[in-house]
């Protein structure tokens, strides 16, 4: 290994045992009130920090291949957002009780850190440290397995408490996820986006399960709701975006050969 690959490796095993102990406190304090949540975002918070700092200051970047990406294949993907819908049934037991305005802007808060972290630590650096090692001409492929292997096994471990069946849920969504992520990534020069499609996933998963499974719907649920619809919209002209971007790039590489 180079110095660079050591780098990324040392990186993956600090932030990745932090990770995991923030997210263990996250489910102890699940239930406790507004205090220990604004806590537990300020740890987040920290370590998003440290972790956004350490990948720019090493410079830790995917060896991102130039591809057109066809902007009508691209949509699919957003149709995973809305795979909620399958496991809403593993919800069906739980009481819901949002307390107000407070608690969900502390939960997309909340969210939003963790979609960040998440998607830098698992996929951004991970990818780039496997890529490192990984020989193969189908390296790119064979990274995001392995990422999105060693991340569902990780939000497995920690949903254990849930029984089997919320653990095999919990490692197929965290695996579609990250694999998603993970080409999103590799293809798009654009943190943005891996993170956007995260972020779009945990906020529609609050909007399927307070729909079917609590009667307090209310205007901040509604207003919500169109927030989410129209971040979809946003997200999709994105892609559209950096689609037409990939392809003069393309255009640009096959003139200068």
């Amino acid at each position: 290994m180079n110095l660079a690959t050591k780098r990324k490796l040392l990186y993956l095993g600090v932030f990745t045992s932090l990770y995991i102990i923030l997210r263990v406190l996250l489910i102890e304090l699940a239930d406790q009130k507004v205090p220990y949540i604004i806590t537990l975002i300020s740890y987040f918070g920290v370590l998003c920090f440290l972790i956004v700092f350490f990948k720019r200051k090493w410079k830790f970047e995917i060896e991102r291949p130039l591809k057109e990406l066809n902007y009508l294949l691209l949509l699919p993907l957003l149709i995973a957002c809305f795979s909620n819908l399958i496991g809403v049934s593993f919800y069906k037991d739980v009481t819901f009780n949002f307390q107000g305005v407070k608690i969900l802007m502390l939960d997309l808060g909340l969210d939003l850190l963790d979609s960040v972290i998440e998607d830098i630590l698992f996929v951004d650096v991970m990818i780039a440290f496997l890529l490192d090692i990984v020989k193969s001409k189908y390296k790119n492929i064979i990274s995001c397995l392995i990422a999105s292997t060693i991340f569902a096994l990780i939000k497995g471990l920690l949903a254990i408490s849930g029984g089997i069946d919320s653990v095999l849920y919990t490692m197929a969504i965290s695996f579609l996820v990250c694999f998603i992520c993970g080409y999103l990534a590799i293809y798009f020069d654009s943190a943005l986006i891996p993170v956007g499609f995260h972020f779009l996933y945990n906020s529609l998963n609050f909007v399927v399960v307070v729909m079917l499974f609590t009667f307090q719907i209310d205007y901040v649920y509604y207003l919500f709701s169109v927030l989410v619809l129209l971040a979809v919209a946003g997200y999709t002209l994105y892609l559209w975006r950096l689609s037409a971007q990939q392809e003069s790039r393309e255009i640009e590489k096959n003139q200068a050969e």
